[in-house]
C-alpha cells in the first residue's frame, strides 16, 4: 500500500465519520424539539401550583404541656420532698 492509497483511505474514513457524527448529531437535535414541545404543551396543560408553605419553627423536642395542678401535687408540695422520703421508709 502506498502512501496517495493510504491517504484516499484515510479520507474516506474520516468522511464517514463525519457523516456518522452529523447524523447522530440530527437525531439528537430532533429529539430535543420533540422534548421540548412535549413540555411546553405539558406546562400549558397543567399549570404549576404554587409551592406549599413549610411552616417555620422549632424543630427541637416538644415541649412538655403543663398538667393541671392536682390533689397529689398539692399534697406532696404541702408536705415539701423530705416528708415524701419519711413515708417510704417507714
Amino acid at each position: 500500500m502506498d502512501f496517495i492509497e493510504f491517504a484516499e483511505m484515510y479520507q474516506r474514513r474520516t468522511a464517514k465519520r463525519l457523516q456518522d457524527f452529523e447524523a447522530v448529531l440530527r437525531e439528537t437535535q430532533r429529539k430535543m424539539e420533540i422534548t421540548a414541545q412535549q413540555q411546553a404543551l405539558s406546562r400549558e396543560l397543567h399549570p404549576q401550583r404554587p409551592p406549599t408553605h413549610i411552616p417555620r419553627g422549632e424543630y427541637g423536642m416538644p415541649r412538655r404541656r403543663e398538667r393541671p395542678q392536682g390533689q397529689v401535687k398539692s399534697v406532696l408540695r404541702r408536705e415539701g420532698p423530705s416528708a415524701a422520703e419519711r413515708s417510704i421508709d417507714a
